[in-house]
């Protein structure tokens, strides 16, 4: 399956992706519910929803899981957290990784819930950790130390 990205979406995933330094790491919370279900894995944002619904002060953050990152992708998962009443993060589904990093979606929650699920999961390029190096040779001084061109 290709997807195709507009430039409203190349630019939202550039700027998430610019905020990858400030990823944050919800505390894990293990939940139950008032009607005694536990927290499902793979159901995030409905469990954001409940527990927000029940518990006074806790909105739902939605935003982005780092899965991975390497020198070339980052590999994202849309995610929903709760935020409590001092703006902790707190992530009531259970998680396989231990203290994933998180990165908050910022806008609207109907603007993060248009992005999916074509855009569920996304691996973005790592343009600016490349870095290009020019080496001029032309007077044999100016290579790798130690060696004469």
């Amino acid at each position: 399956m290709t997807i195709t990205f507009d430039a409203d979406d190349v630019a939202y995933f550039d700027e998430v992706h610019g905020r990858r330094s400030e990823a944050l790491c919800p505390k894990p919370l293990q939940v139950v519910f008032r009607d005694d279900d536990a927290a499902r894995p793979n159901d995030c944002h409905a469990n954001a929803v409940r527990w927000a619904a029940q518990t006074p002060d806790a909105i739902p953050v939605h935003g982005w899981l780092i899965e991975a990152q390497d020198a070339f992708q980052l590999h994202i998962v849309a995610h929903s957290v709760v935020a409590d009443e001092h703006g902790r993060l707190i992530d009531v589904t259970p998680m396989p990784i231990a203290s994933p990093r998180f990165i908050p979606h910022r806008g609207t929650g109907d603007a993060f819930f248009r992005l999916l699920p074509r855009c569920n999961r996304v691996s973005w390029p790592v343009i600016d950790t490349l870095t290009f190096m020019t080496i001029d040779l032309d007077d044999g001084t100016h290579g790798p130390a130690g060696v004469q061109s």
